[in-house]
């Protein structure tokens, strides 16, 4: 007989939701802070900082796919999730050695590797509760947006509290000592929420492993196997210009301010916040539209409303007081950023869908693995592209005040990075054709499928939305090719 299904209680999501806290903090705080410390309060190169991201990326790229087999084949009484919530717990606090003043590059890259093995660790199995708690789509939606919520409040943490601790101590090296404990201490906290407050499936059957090294290299072919996805192509074109474009602009904020504007650190974390508390107000109105406009729309509209505040930005180097417009800039680019993290991966639900039609399968961890691992991957490229720029300007690390060269530099790279890759973003979003119309039908045909319909038997306008998003010919989907690797053995 077949276990009643727990059900998922309010606490529960809010148990489960409380995780991301851990990500919205950290990615936060390294996106806006990690650079400026390493370049000057450690006095790093911008070269040499960026190359440290750079290198942790392709570490992910390797530790991201075998947390997936080992977690996949774990078999405890703590379960193969959960238990690495305990395990984690005490190691979190490894985020704090990252912003230690003294040492040298090879320190720093040691332990900025060291937090994102630990990242992985609890992030990949933490992917994995909501289906593990529940199949019902309504529920998984709800855990979904309450943990949006938490992620958003830890972002909002990670944009105000450094710079709050900043303005106390005349030391920047003493203080991003405290920013790294106080943080480490509340990242390491929610885990036990989410141990405590979560399940997992339960009666598992015994695996039987595949050799590590044939199952890394199934993973790595399903993997590049997705971008033959036509519209997964075009999504990931769009998710990469909004969220480069964002990176770019984190990464050379804090200068900007600091020696372009000439803010002190008080003002410029006032500023910081400001944009957080935009784009935690924004996110919930950009949900609204994209159930009224579509996600293509919708991802426009943020993109238009964050050239907006690039422009503002521009103008307020050309100010001798720029403080109100430097407010209203800070205003308009942040309600720009709750869209620009939100439609891309909203589309991503809808990716798999398009992606049965092709292969006849549901392979949403796949894709899941993907777009995470493409995020790792351009952020460090945004920040690493940020350094090269300073670089070659003449930035100064650790310096007071920079020379004119390395203030043109910064400017490029805010001003000039951070629009270049939104337009590249919305011209792409023009080629996105998945609307609501189009999902419809093409769910619709998928169902007839299943049910034992016949592929030569598509309705003209099925055949023509599907060929139009997966790329392939009709006769050449549903299974009929071999882009998944369960195709390809079949073949």
């Amino acid at each position: 007989m077949q276990a009643k299904a727990r059900e998922v209680k309010p606490v529960n999501m809010a148990a489960y939701g409380c995780g991301d806290l851990f990500a919205g903090i950290t990615g936060t705080t390294l996106g806006i802070w990690v650079f400026y410390f390493y370049t000057t309060v450690v006095g790093l190169s911008p070269i040499e900082a960026g190359s440290i991201l750079a290198v942790a990326r392709f570490w992910d790229g390797i530790t991201d796919p075998t947390m997936g087999y080992i977690t996949d084949n774990t078999r405890s009484r703590f379960g193969r999730r959960r238990i690495y919530f305990l395990i984690g717990i005490p190691l979190t606090l490894s985020f704090g050695l990252i912003w230690i003043d003294g040492f040298g590059y090879a320190y720093y890259l040691v332990t900025y590797l060291a937090f994102n093995t630990v990242f992985t660790l609890v992030q990949v199995p933490y992917e994995t509760l909501a289906a593990e708690m529940t199949n019902n789509f309504q529920v998984r939606c709800k855990m979904t947006g309450v943990r949006m919520i938490f992620a958003q409040s830890g972002a909002l943490i990670a944009s105000w509290l450094p710079a709050f601790i900043l303005q106390q101590y005349e030391s920047e090296a003493a203080a991003f000592v405290v920013v790294g404990a106080t943080l480490a201490i509340l990242c390491t906290l929610p885990w036990l929420f989410v141990y405590f407050g979560t399940w997992e499936k339960q009666d598992l059957p015994e695996r039987n492993p595949t050799p590590f090294l044939k199952e890394m290299s199934k993973l790595f072919s399903e993997m590049f196997s997705t971008f033959r996805l036509k519209i997964f192509r075009i999504h990931l074109c769009m998710y990469v210009g909004a969220f480069v474009a964002l990176d770019v602009f984190n990464a050379s904020f804090v200068h900007y301010l600091t020696f372009v504007l000439e803010f002190d650190k008080q003002l410029a974390g006032y500023i910081i916040t400001l944009l957080a508390v935009m784009q935690f107000a924004g996110t919930p109105v950009y949900a609204y539209l994209c159930m009224k406009f579509g996600n293509s729309r919708t991802y426009r509209i943020a993109v238009t409303v964050a050239m907006l505040g690039v422009v503002l930005w521009t103008a307020c180097s050309f100010f001798s007081v720029p403080l109100a417009l430097a407010f209203v800039a800070a205003f308009v680019l942040g309600a720009s950023r709750g869209g620009i993290y939100l439609v891309p991966w909203n589309i991503y639900n809808f990716i798999p869908d398009v992606d049965e039609a092709l292969t006849r399968e549901r392979r949403e961890g796949i894709y899941a693995g993907v777009m995470t691992l493409t995020r790792k991957v351009t952020q460090a490229f945004s920040i690493l592209l940020v350094g090269v720029v300073l670089e070659y300007s003449g930035f100064v690390s650790g310096a007071d005040t920079q020379s004119a060269s390395a203030i043109a530099g910064l400017q490029v790279a805010l001003l000039g990075g951070t629009a270049l890759f939104l337009v590249f973003g919305f011209v792409s979003s023009f080629r996105f054709g998945l609307d609501r119309q189009n999902h419809a039908a093409l769910v619709e045909e998928v169902e007839r499928l299943k049910a034992g319909g016949d592929l030569a038997d598509a309705h003209s306008e099925a055949k023509s939305i599907i060929e139009s998003l997966t790329g392939w010919k009709h006769e050449q989907t549903w299974g009929n090719n071999t882009v998944s690797h369960a195709s390809r053995v079949g073949a």
